[in-house]
């Protein structure tokens, strides 16, 4: 702003005050003029002689070329650039109209001169600030609000801001996307990975799930990859069910019934394990499994004929007796493997060996790999001690014949028939023990050199504990014929029949509990491998396994 005022004026100012000053620059006097000091009369101007002299006002010791303590009164223009301080603005005493453009440069502003309580709200517009005259440093973050105005459309992002809070747009660039954990990422497209063969596909963008409004995405939205998926369903669904009827099963049902791949009855069996075991019967029939009974293969027993027991050493060392038809009158039949049932050797035992004539072996029993008995019609017994290769006759007596036969060990063996006999001395002499109105032939089978169990027609079971020396009568709880016994050990037994009759003591005999077999084909053998594990085998190929004891793990 340019005001004029006359020296005068300030002369006056100085003399009422009483303290005009002068102070007068040091230095050096041009020639001719080192006189002319202070006020200078120079025609219609009064100025200062010297330019570093200096002029105080209300003060003696002036600080600049004029210095003046007091208020100041001026009336008309005064040209004074830079004459204004913060000190002498009120807040919000400049407002834009006060200001001219491009009145106030940054070089007039001290650092912190003007803060926002000096400068009234919108003030000062943006095209009164030069360009590059205010600098970041200059501006308090605080106090200053990014108002953004403008937004972008689906699928894009907001590049730039400018002045006014519009906003610069560009589309997302879905080349960077990466397929994370359980996706797959082909081309543009996303595919969800499931556990079978289906997937849902979808194009990679930016949408998010919350930007999706229900039942936005249909099934014809999906594609066709949602038949695969359904499919995979399906199939986990028929897997599932499947799972959950063997689930049932296993705890509903403790005897399973198995797939024989026959219709042959089966008269024998043997386990050797919880895997291994085989099973025998009509027509030449030998099965053998080794995974549980989930699958029974049959192999070439090289004979058609009856067969009637099954004992096995070992998984490869097996021997099944029969009857041999249509040979030599009617020979007696062995059969042999040690490699598992690859191949079975054809043993005929001579029946000039034994005095009767008989022509079948009913069953065997083995005390080890060598020592063997079998036993059969008209009494007979006979004994091996090299594997079967050579077999040597013990007893024959006609009129009752042998069904069964038990082995502990080498000395120790009991067979049972129409009676009971048993050596100790490995079949040197053998021992009537018990002679009953019923036939026996529901079998013999030995926990041990003491305890045997031996059962037969009309629900009979019997038992001894003294080595046979007696024989105790047991309440079997039926009247129908027992077709085999089984004694696992001194306390648990198991005993099966006809309609599929299943009896079990696990008190040494003092009650047999009927067990639910779910068949009513007759049973005609029974073999363990443990007190868990069993095996039995009947009418029409029937092959049942337990391996709860019997018992069912939950009532229904």
């Amino acid at each position: 702003m340019r005001h004029r005022v006359t020296v005068a004026v300030l002369i006056a100012l100085g003399l009422v005050a009483g303290t005009l000053s002068f102070a007068a620059a040091q230095g050096p006097q041009p020639p001719g003029l080192a006189a002319l000091v202070g006020w200078v009369r120079d025609g219609g101007v009064v100025r200062l002689f010297q330019s570093g002299d200096t002029v105080g006002i209300g003060t003696t010791a002036p600080t600049a070329k004029l210095h003046v303590v007091g208020n100041v009164r001026i009336d008309g223009d005064v040209d004074c650039p830079g004459c204004v301080h913060t000190a002498d603005l009120a807040d919000s005493a400049v407002t834009s109209p006060k200001i001219a453009d491009g009145g106030v440069a940054t070089s007039d502003l001290a650092d912190g001169a003007v803060t926002t309580a000096k400068v009234a709200a919108n003030a000062i517009d943006g095209w009164k600030i030069a360009d590059g005259s205010i600098r970041a440093a200059d501006v308090n973050a605080a106090e200053v609000q990014v108002r953004v105005t403008g937004s972008c459309a689906l699928g894009s992002s907001i590049r730039a801001i400018d002045s006014a809070g519009g906003v610069t747009c560009e589309t997302d660039d879905n080349s960077t996307y990466a397929a994370g954990a359980g996706l797959a990422l082909s081309g543009t497209q996303f595919s969800v990975k499931f556990g079978g063969t289906g997937s849902a596909t979808t194009a990679a963008r930016s949408d998010h799930a919350h930007e999706l409004a229900d039942g936005s995405v249909t099934r014809a939205k999906i594609g066709a990859d949602v038949n695969a998926i359904l499919n995979d369903l399906n199939d986990q669904n028929t897997v599932l069910q499947a799972r959950v009827s063997a689930l049932e099963t296993l705890l509903f049902t403790p005897w399973r019934p198995q797939t024989s791949g026959t219709g042959n009855l089966l008269i024998s069996v043997a386990a050797v394990d919880a895997n291994t075991a085989w099973a025998v019967g009509s027509s030449g029939t030998i099965l053998k499994t080794t995974n549980g009974g989930a699958t029974w293969v049959t192999q070439v027993a090289g004979t058609t004929a009856e067969l009637y027991g099954v004992v096995a050493a070992d998984a490869n060392t097996a021997w099944v007796v029969g009857e041999l038809v249509g040979g030599s009158g009617s020979d007696y039949l062995v059969l042999n493997t040690t490699n598992g049932g690859a191949t079975w050797g054809l043993r005929i035992i001579d029946r000039s060996l034994a005095s009767g004539g008989t022509r079948a072996l009913r069953a065997v029993a083995a005390a080890d790999r060598n020592t063997l008995w079998a036993v059969g019609d008209c009494g007979t017994i006979f004994k091996t001690t090299d594997g079967g290769a050579t077999w040597v006759p013990q007893h024959q007596l006609c009129g009752y014949g042998f069904g069964s036969i038990a082995a502990v060990d080498t000395n120790t063996v009991w067979a049972a028939g129409g009676y009971i006999l048993k050596t100790a001395n490995g079949g040197a002499t053998w021992t009537r023990q018990y002679e009953s109105s019923q036939p026996l032939y529901g079998g013999i089978s030995a926990a041990n050199a003491a305890t045997a169990w031996s059962a037969g027609e009309t629900g009979t079971i019997l038992k001894t504990t003294d080595g046979g020396a007696t024989w105790v009568a047991q309440s079997s709880g039926t009247t129908r014929r027992v077709n085999r016994v089984l004694a696992v050990d001194s306390n648990t037994a198991w005993a099966v029949g006809p309609a599929g009759m299943m009896l079990k003591t696990m008190n040494g005999g003092a009650t047999w509990t009927a067990q639910a077999s779910g068949t009513t084909n007759e049973l005609l053998s029974i073999s363990a491998a443990g007190s868990n594990v069993a095996w039995a085998v009947g009418q029409a190929g029937t092959i049942l396994k337990t391996t709860s004891g019997g018992v069912a793990l939950v009532s229904p």
